[in-house]
């Protein structure tokens, strides 16, 4: 990591480093969203976060400027579909049935999925470090996998 914060007190380029102990200093974000969202009375559906591999193909269409990327992953999140008398996995649809449904819902509905998206957990660290260069203390958070590979 470099020392480039938007700080006004410290704007060094000096780069640094830090310890992470995986035991002690990886902390959950879980903001307790449930799987389950009710689109109708009758209605409903359970999500499921998706896979690295998932993540990798979407990744790789938003690389090559790809659109419908938002709804292939909501596709690729739905565990199951469900309504008074049957369940409908979504292992048994193809991904044209899957995103048909996925692009028939409401912007209401669709924010549902979106709002479980958004608060999947995700690994994050904060610790401190102070700028040898300026003596500036920093509290430096990462969190996701980008952080944590870069």
């Amino acid at each position: 990591r470099n020392c480039d914060w938007s700080s006004d007190v410290c704007s060094s380029d000096f780069p640094f480093q830090f310890e992470i102990n995986l035991l002690t200093d990886i902390q959950i974000k879980n903001a307790g969203i449930s799987d389950k969202i009710q689109l109708t009375d009758t209605v409903g559906m359970k999500l499921k976060y998706p896979t690295m591999s998932i993540i990798q193909q979407l990744y790789e269409k938003t690389e090559k400027n790809e659109s419908g990327v938002d709804i292939i992953l909501a596709t690729k999140c739905i565990d199951f579909i469900y309504d008074d008398e049957e369940i409908f996995h979504s292992k048994d649809a193809t991904e044209e049935e899957l995103a048909s449904f996925v692009d028939g819902l409401s912007s209401e509905k669709y924010a549902k999925i979106e709002e479980f998206l958004k608060n999947m957990p995700s690994l994050y660290v904060e610790k401190e470090h102070i700028c040898r260069k300026c003596g500036y203390s920093h509290k430096v958070r990462l969190e996701g996998i980008a952080d944590f590979f870069m």
